[in-house]
Parts: structure tokens; sequence; C-alpha cells
């Protein structure tokens, strides 16, 4: 436990003290022009901050669940370009996040055709991260965004492998946080899109109306 959950901890226990011994003692005189019924309130608000921040700093990751069930908080995410994207060739993603992180990033969680399975170690989905929002620490990705912002935003745009099938991909778009446990999804957004050869484009489409260009191997 680090200095700051130490703290939390302390200031939670203090709070609970001095909420219950006035609500032992029945003793508002502190709470001078406050009726009977509303200086318990007050008590009973403060007993509730102080296990808020007891448990904050103990079980620190707590927090990132209850991220998910705040209602303030915003995530918008799109798809830069038009379909048909190219084999060797990328896909843009944008993504925002209005609230606070703690060890935050953005990636996307890729899914192949149905019926069929990726080139990769998985198989099952790939992970195409927006590489400015971590760094590597060991054998594990952490996130490096730390904070409040209104919004986080950020743009990338990863390269579809060559060897990678036709078809139509779903790809979830998400603001992730790095835990002790691992890594838990904030908020995250689906979308499809059609994935085709270039070879099986017709002659002169490349590049024209959102075709994005083929970067060389």
């Amino acid at each position: 436990m680090d200095w700051n959950s130490r703290v939390r901890v302390l200031l939670g226990l203090l709070v609970e003290i001095f909420a219950l011994i006035y609500y032992a003692m029945h003793d508002y005189e502190l709470l001078r022009g406050l009726s009977q019924e509303s200086a318990v309130a007050v008590v009973v608000i403060l007993m509730i901050v102080g296990i808020v921040l007891c448990v904050d700093g103990v079980f620190p990751s707590l927090k990132v669940g209850l991220m998910l069930r705040v209602p303030l908080k915003r995530f918008k995410a799109e798809i830069v370009g038009k379909e048909p994207f190219l084999l060797g060739g990328v896909v843009g993603f944008k993504a925002s996040f209005r609230g606070k992180l703690e060890k935050g990033f953005f990636t996307c969680k890729v899914l192949p055709p149905k019926g069929v399975l990726l080139p990769t170690r998985v198989k099952t989905h790939e992970w195409w991260p927006c590489y400015g929002t971590f760094q590597r620490i060991g054998n594990s990705d952490i996130g490096i965004l730390r904070g409040r912002k209104s919004p986080w935003e950020f743009a990338w745009e990863p390269k579809i492998p060559r060897d990678y099938p036709e078809g139509e991909y779903t790809v979830f778009v998400g603001v992730y946080e790095s835990t002790d446990s691992g890594n838990e999804c904030v908020k995250e957004k689906p979308f499809s899109f059609h994935v085709v050869d270039p070879k099986n484009v017709p002659s002169g489409t490349i590049g024209v109306s959102g075709m994005l260009k083929i970067i060389d191997d």
C-alpha cells in the first residue's frame, strides 16, 4: 500500500470515529442550527464518506469497476474512412473519454469474420492498441493516462496485415485501465467493417472514395 492509499485509509478512519462518537453520544452541539433529523443525516453521510475512503485506500482497483456505473463519464468512438478497407492498408480509429483515469489507455479488440481464424497466436482475436497511451514495463503493457480530462482524445491507424482473411470484421474500440489483476475495460463501443484483398478490387478504384493506400511491407 503506497502513502497515498495510507492517507485515504487514515482519513477514512478518522471520519468514521468522529461520526460514531457523535452518533453514540447523541451530542450535536457541534451542529448547532440543525434539527436532530438533519444532524443524524449529516452523521450518516460522514460514515458513508469514511467507509468509501477506507475501501478506496485498501482496494483501489474497485474504483475501476465503479467507473463503469458513473453516468457522467462519456465515451465516443468512430472508424475513420470508408469501406471496404484493404489488406495491407490501414484503418483509422478515433476515440474520446470524458472522465478520470488512473492508468488508462486506448485500444481495439478485433474479431475475425464468422467461421474464420486469424493467422495470429491467439487465432480468435487481435489487439490494435493506440501506442501513445501505454508503455511496456517488464512483460506487461501499462497505461500511462492519468488524471481527469474533458475529454481524453486519441486517433490511431493500425495496419491490416496482408495475410488476414477477407470478410466482415467486428472491432471493439475501448478505453481500459491497468490494474494489479490485469487490464479492465472502462468503456467500449462495437463496430463492424469489411476488408477485401486489393487484387479483388476493380481496376481504377483504389485510392478513390475512401479507399486507403496500401502500405509496403
